[in-house]
């Protein structure tokens, strides 16, 4: 059996009542790789330490990529959680985030995006903080992405990442 078809452990049915062997195995396996990448430096997650991105890179990406904007904790959604925890066990409330609506036919068409910025997110470590799929009837469908690192509540050059290579599936 060809393990690397389970990349992830829940894709993978645990023996009723408990985990199976397999499930365990692979769960396993996810914290090992998990353990190794991080003790290389090699993708490690944003921390509250992360430094928020400079203005100027900030300037640029939004001149590079007119579709998102920055959305201010004042203007986001009542649905986005207004706190995340964040790796200490500190509340850190979203102050900026970056924002881009995008508009589908389909509702499969904007899970298909939200799956490729997921498998973009596991390679970076690093994934949308908050994302909103409204359905529109007859208008079609309405997804709506935020970008921030949530132990810090700021846009970060992780975000910057994330948008770059979210923007460049589309």
């Amino acid at each position: 059996m060809d393990l690397e078809a389970f990349r992830h452990a829940r894709f993978v049915a645990s023996a009723p009542g408990s985990v199976g062997p397999l499930s365990l195995a692979l769960l396993f396996r996810n914290v090992a790789d998990a353990a190794e990448r991080r003790s290389s430096g090699s993708a490690a997650g944003a921390d509250s330490q992360t430094p928020q991105v400079d203005q100027a890179a900030l300037d640029a990406f939004l001149s590079e990529h007119p579709h998102w904007s920055i959305g201010h904790a004042a203007e986001l959604p009542p649905q986005l959680p207004q706190t995340a925890a964040a790796a200490d066990g500190s509340v850190v409330p979203p102050v900026r985030s970056l924002v881009r609506t995008l508009k589908f036919e389909t509702h499969g068409d904007a899970t298909a995006l939200l799956g490729s910025a997921g498998e973009i997110g596991d390679r970076l470590d690093h994934h949308i903080a908050h994302s909103a799929i409204e359905h529109r009837c007859t208008h079609g469908v309405r997804l709506t992405v935020h970008a921030y690192t949530t132990s810090t509540g700021e846009v970060t050059s992780r975000d910057l990442e994330l948008c770059r290579q979210i923007e460049a599936q589309l």
